[in-house]
């Protein structure tokens, strides 16, 4: 510090900050180095990392697949009418079979044997 208590920076100190800025410059070329190489930014901080999203993708495709092939199921389900409730209309109850049949039909009979 001078006389009137402002700081003035040391050779020292000049010198750090030099390094600093040269290592950040070569941390970054050598970055778009690796982007240009490899083709992903993130393959910079790990291959976990670039399997994780890899990982996230493939299960979101996945999960897309599997909502368009259910698509037709719950089309189904929506053509009864025996459930009125707010969520009803997805179930397979919906469609009227929400008893059991094959009780009821045994007993009609009169094929019941105990």
């Amino acid at each position: 510090m001078n006389q009137d208590g402002v700081r003035t920076k040391m050779p020292n100190e000049n010198k750090r900050l030099d390094e600093m800025r040269n290592r950040e410059e070569d941390r970054k070329k050598e970055l778009k180095k690796d982007v240009k190489h490899f083709g992903d930014p993130f393959l910079t901080y790990g291959f976990g990392l670039v399997a994780y999203r890899m990982a996230i993708h493939k299960l979101a495709a996945i999960m897309t697949l599997f909502s368009v092939l259910s698509l037709p199921i719950l089309m189904t389900y929506r053509s009864g009418d025996a459930v009125h409730s707010n969520y009803g209309w997805s179930t397979i109850g919906n469609l009227g079979y929400n008893t059991v049949q094959c009780k009821n039909a045994i007993m009609a009979m009169g094929m019941f044997q105990i």
